[in-house]
């Protein structure tokens, strides 16, 4: 089966529609399962998209103090070499 060639201004734009639709789609679960002091208890799906955020979050802290260590690594060995 052979590749279809694709046009790259094709492919940008399908790139742009679908993170068009996927922020329309956030926007509204948002509203619409948004936790508001008169709406009741909070949607189980508000629990895992927090503890998903809160992943995510930890993960990076903890790639930006690998780097930071790497970074601190390389400087004290260039240090030993001079």
């Amino acid at each position: 089966m052979s590749k279809s060639s694709s046009n790259p201004n094709l492919t940008a734009g399908n790139k742009e529609k679908a993170r068009n639709w996927v922020r329309e789609q956030a926007a509204r679960f948002v509203e619409t399962y948004s936790v508001s002091e008169n709406s009741g208890p909070p949607h189980p799906a508000m629990n895992v998209l927090s503890r998903l955020t809160q992943a995510i979050h930890k993960l990076q802290a903890e790639v930006s103090m690998q780097e930071t260590l790497v970074k601190q690594e390389y400087q004290y060995s260039l240090k030993l070499c001079l």
